[in-house]
């Protein structure tokens, strides 16, 4: 969650912005598993997860719906194989 203090504003031209990479490992449960890549729209929905926004929060930043944002998340779970956001955030450290 943002701090009340911050602000939350998509940054300009949101679909250029070079986003940075996403924590050091592949989708796929253990070394040795078929790589499965994720999307542009899904790395950008993980760098933002791992800043503590929630699904609100990303699809404001991004300008998509928040149905999306949740989708994006679900495939992303589904290709890392864990069950929640914790632990999806705990593989991308």
């Amino acid at each position: 969650m943002v701090a009340s203090n911050h602000t939350i504003s998509r940054p300009p031209h949101a679909a250029a912005c070079a986003w940075p990479a996403v924590g050091g490992r592949r989708a796929g449960p253990v070394d040795g598993a078929p790589f499965i890549p994720l999307t542009q729209a899904e790395r950008r929905v993980l760098f933002l997860l791992q800043q503590g926004l929630s699904n609100k929060e990303i699809s404001h930043v991004l300008g998509r719906a928040e149905p999306t944002i949740k989708n994006q998340v679900a495939s992303c779970l589904r290709k890392y194989q864990v069950p929640s956001r914790t632990r999806l955030l705990a593989v991308l450290r």
